[in-house]
């Protein structure tokens, strides 16, 4: 009998070491899983953080051009009818009178909006090209928009293609003339010749009476966006949970 006593303590005695050894392994496979989980974590958070970082001198930077661009044309705009502002992530230089840019109906600048375009455009490019800016820019961007007509013998789709015939006209002929009549403050721009680099980052969109203005008649209208390597960064940013960058709507 003092034989079997023994056996089953003994027995007992290696049962509860395999339990106490089983919990052992266990907490150490959740601490493990813990420390990677935390790891990850500060990884992601480091990269956030260095994202948002950049983001934000992006946006930085953009405001930096803003504020420059208002500050070169801030005597003028009254007189050019002309609105300065940042929207959806581009600066946009609008001018709004029609009557002293085009002939109704017409692509042919009048002799007035040609004189306003050699006061404005090469001023324009000298704040943009500057060394402070000129690696940044995207793309300067001509956009033409028209006002819907509403006439009985005359279709949306027909009113629509009549509005991009106009819109694309006017902006290919501003473009044309900026580009042909207007002396450029820079020689070189970043490390390449100005036409060059002007001529790469320069287009002429007609967008006829698909985005009308807040009023009949800022609907008809030129614009110039100019839209910078913030844009494109700050849109990848915020693509991230948990992203916010500074001076962003939530």
């Amino acid at each position: 009998m003092r034989s079997k006593s023994v056996k089953i303590q003994v027995s007992s005695n290696s049962y509860d070491l395999s339990i106490s050894d089983l919990m052992s392994a266990l907490c150490c496979v959740f601490l493990l899983f813990l420390s990677v989980t935390i790891y990850r974590y500060n990884v992601q958070k480091s990269e956030y953080e260095a994202k948002n970082k950049l983001a934000a001198q992006y946006k930085d930077k953009q405001d930096d051009l803003l504020k420059a661009i208002e500050r070169e044309f801030d005597r003028d705009k009254a007189q050019w009818n002309a609105e300065i502002a940042a929207v959806d992530g581009a600066i946009r230089i609008r001018f709004t009178n029609e009557a002293m840019m085009f002939e109704g109906g017409k692509t042919v600048l009048k002799p007035e909006f040609e004189t306003v375009l050699s006061e404005f455009f090469g001023r324009l490019i000298k704040v943009v090209g500057s060394k402070e800016f000129c690696d940044d820019i995207l793309e300067i961007r001509i956009e033409g928009h028209t006002m819907k007509v509403q006439m009985e013998d005359v279709s949306a789709f027909q009113d629509y293609k009549r509005g991009m015939e106009i819109s694309m006209g006017r902006t290919q002929n501003v473009l044309l003339f900026c580009l042909q009549n207007i002396e450029m403050p820079y020689s070189i721009i970043g490390n390449q010749d100005a036409e060059q680099w002007i001529r790469e980052r320069i287009v002429a969109m007609g967008y006829s009476n698909s985005i009308p203005g807040e009023t009949p008649e800022k609907s008809r209208r030129v614009e110039f966006k100019i839209r910078t390597r913030a844009e494109s960064v700050i849109d990848e940013i915020q693509k991230l949970d948990g992203i916010k960058v500074k001076g962003s709507k939530d």
